[in-house]
């Protein structure tokens, strides 16, 4: 699957900050993967304002990021409870519909 910035950014946001050893062990390899290169931060400039917003002044491709069953399994199951607290936000719908969440 191919993963815009946008997208990375809210799916790191997504993933649990605890749980079991073997789910921290998978949220650790898919921080990883998300995370941003040193040429990709060049290239985005990324800016943080002081209300919180992160921005960026470029674009760079979409990753090709290829999780595996349980990483895919976390990510549907952080976009569950999410729907379930009425907290999904707009910039979720990608992700919902890359992990066929609601179909």
């Amino acid at each position: 699957m191919e993963f815009t910035v946008e997208e990375r950014l809210a799916m790191l946001n997504l993933l649990p900050p605890e749980g079991s050893l073997l789910t921290m062990k998978i949220v650790h390899e898919l921080r990883q993967v998300l995370a941003f290169s040193d040429e990709e931060l060049v290239a985005l400039d990324f800016q943080q304002h002081e209300d919180g917003r992160l921005t960026w002044k470029n674009t760079v491709e979409p990753r090709v990021i290829k999780p595996g069953v349980k990483a895919t399994g976390i990510v549907y199951e952080a976009l569950e409870k999410l729907d379930k607290e009425g907290k999904l936000r707009e910039n979720h719908l990608s992700l919902c519909e890359k992990f066929e969440y609601g179909e």
